[in-house]
């Protein structure tokens, strides 16, 4: 049964062709190379349904496509808009609080949430919520009123027609009542009209209200989705969630209600086209890290390739939209703004050679469109990023690694590092490869001599005789030795002589240095910087699990990649998609209180754990017997 037709089993007649539509879904499957083989001896495969409550205390109520999201802290329900807005700071900036009404005061209410439907329940009647479309919130309520308060300073309320009112802020509120009434109160100052509260009353007579929040930049132009019932709407968002569930990677039962809620924030993460964000973009999440990093995206992409091949080359292409002259690409994009303060690992070329390794998707155009974008990325490193000349690139800050605050930035910056060597090896690997398809020779021969000349010069700079080091730029002296970060170069694989994989990966197994129940803790253990909540000085990070966990496929050690596959999709299913993982526990976050002082960073519903767990299980599930 569609979903939202689970909330109109009662309705009329007219859903029958809804449901008509869910029961074919049933019996389609995605046609893609994470299909389920037809073999008599592989496992079961769970069955996406989008039957599933969602957690609003880690997760925003979104939808694909939606700026908009409903927000639960322990001070209450909000409504935000992301426009520009990305960081804990921001978080209340032009929300509207939540509050259900009768007779004129706030009344306790509990919140249940679906995929395509937030409900909240009273004692005197309830309401359901649901996006008509991306910019459109369709509300509905039987016996109780509604009331959005915003406090933001600023903020100005203006009316438009007899029902409906605007409140402008960073952004624009259209507000309106179907059938029942709108009432709102503001405080005008002169300049402002802070706060304003808008509260949208039933019909007396029948104890119904229909009512619709709209979002919109500069004009308002009326939706005909407004001549729509709610049902309606609700079944249509129904059908869309469906058909994206059609496109989910195939896992395991074990692991598929995970998997379901992992369908969920990636769905609901999407935002428009608008800004630097010119493709459809899946922001890091829609609770406060509302932005694109530009490796975190590559993550997600990863996970959709196989399945949705044309939003996940989206996610992969949207930094390189933006890429400057000189080959940088940008640190932070989101709909209003680019970041150019720093950047992000050239993971691309990996990335780019494992999407093509999982999916018939990337054909000659798109290899085109990539190569000149991809090769000036990878010269800015060697133009700009070799201050002492020596052909060993450097970054300039922790946040240029993406590990932020590793304990090898201990060490002044610049730093040459083996992580960005190893990086910068597959990527002109690729590079080559790409050239030759595209019938560049003497650029694929260039390439592969630059990539070999860079692995030799890194391997016999960096190895001590048992591990790789990062070292300050001009005076080569040694930075901080305990952070896994220096572990990263196992992603070579094969292309990693025989001698230093096998040290690096005794090490990295060793029990008490960083392997951890749960998987790969970011700093020794028994270093003096190490704290479990101290971000890339102990957590666990998705995107530092499925490197590894592919750089010992590749290193010929598939068993300790599975083994940490399963580590990380246990700890995931017991503590949902958060940023990153306290090591020893696994714990992950909560929304925060937003009167608390000191709260922890770590974002509770982070796309790039929900990608990479979808990918692990998928992996997981290849394994026949797999209990």
């Amino acid at each position: 049964m569609n979903i939202a037709s689970r909330w109109l089993r009662n309705r009329p007649i007219r859903f029958l062709g809804v449901f008509i539509f869910a029961l074919l879904a049933c019996f389609s499957t995605a046609s893609n190379l994470w299909s389920q083989p037809k073999t008599a001896h592989h496992p079961p495969f769970y069955r996406y349904t989008g039957n599933i409550q969602i957690d609003l205390h880690k997760t925003s109520f979104s939808s694909y496509g939606s700026y908009m999201v409903f927000s639960l802290f322990p001070q209450g329900l909000y409504l935000r808009e992301l426009h520009g807005n990305s960081g804990r700071d921001m978080l209340l900036t032009n929300a509207l609080q939540v509050e259900l009404i009768a007779k004129g005061t706030a009344v306790p209410f509990t919140e249940q949430a679906t995929p395509v439907q937030l409900h909240l329940i009273s004692k005197f009647g309830t309401v359901d919520i649901c996006f008509a479309e991306p910019s459109l919130i369709r509300v509905r309520a039987h016996g109780i009123g509604i009331r959005f308060t915003s406090s933001t300073h600023g903020n100005y309320a203006v009316q438009r027609e007899h029902k409906e009112w605007e409140i402008h802020g960073r952004s624009n509120y259209r507000l309106g009542a179907l059938a029942g009434s709108m009432r709102l109160t503001d405080h005008w100052t002169g300049t402002s009209s802070a706060p304003i509260t808008a509260e949208f009353l039933p019909e007396p007579s029948t104890g119904n209200l229909d009512a619709f929040i709209a979002d919109y930049r500069l004009v308002w132009n009326r939706p005909t989705e407004l001549n729509r019932s709610y049902d309606d709407a609700l079944v249509t968002l129904g059908a869309e969630y469906e058909r994206w569930l059609r496109k989910m990677p195939s896992v395991s039962p074990a692991f598929g209600p995970v998997a379901e809620q992992a369908a969920y924030v990636d769905w609901s993460a999407v935002v428009e086209p608008r800004g630097s964000l010119k493709r459809p973009a899946m922001l890091m999440s829609k609770n406060w890290m509302a932005s694109l990093w530009s490796w975190d995206n590559c993550f997600n992409a990863m996970a959709l390739i196989a399945t949705d091949p044309k939003i996940a080359w989206d996610q992969y292409m949207i930094p390189f939209d933006n890429e400057d002259g000189s080959g940088q690409l940008p640190d932070v994009m989101n709909d209003e703004q680019e970041s150019w303060k720093h950047t992000k690992p050239p993971v691309q070329g990996w990335v780019l050679a494992w999407m093509i390794a999982h999916s018939n998707s990337i054909g000659l155009n798109k290899l085109n469109e990539v190569y000149e974008p991809l090769s000036k990325w990878t010269d800015w490193y060697f133009r700009y990023r070799d201050a002492d000349r020596d052909g060993l690139p450097e970054y300039d800050h922790g946040d240029d690694s993406g590990w932020d605050n590793t304990t090898i930035f201990l060490s002044p910056p610049p730093l040459e590092t083996p992580d960005l060597a190893a990086l910068l090896v597959v990527q002109m690997d690729e590079l080559s490869n790409i050239a030759a398809k595209l019938g560049k020779q003497s650029d694929a021969q260039m390439w592969r001599k630059r990539s070999d000349d860079l692995l030799k010069l890194a391997t016999d700079r960096y190895w001590t005789g048992t591990q790789f080091v990062a070292l300050h730029a001009f005076d080569h002296k040694a930075a901080p030795t305990q952070s896994l970060i220096l572990y990263l170069p196992l992603i070579l694989g094969k292309r990693l002589p025989q001698r230093f994989r096998d040290q690096l990966i005794a090490r990295l197994m060793e029990n008490g240095r960083f392997l951890t129940k749960n998987g790969f803790a970011t700093e020794e253990l028994n270093s003096t910087f190490f704290n479990p909540n101290g971000y890339w000085r102990g957590p666990v990070w998705a995107p530092t699990m499925m490197m590894l966990a592919e750089g010992l496929d590749d290193a010929g050690r598939p068993e300790l990649a599975h083994a940490m596959r399963l580590r990380f999709c246990r700890m995931v299913a017991r503590s949902g998609f958060a940023e990153n993982y306290q090591p020893l526990t696994g714990a992950g976050s909560s929304m925060p209180d937003l009167n608390a002082t000191g709260n922890e960073g770590r974002d509770p519903s982070y796309t790039w754990s929900a990608s990479v767990f979808l990918i692990f299980a998928h992996q997981l599930s290849q394994q026949a017997g797999l209990n």
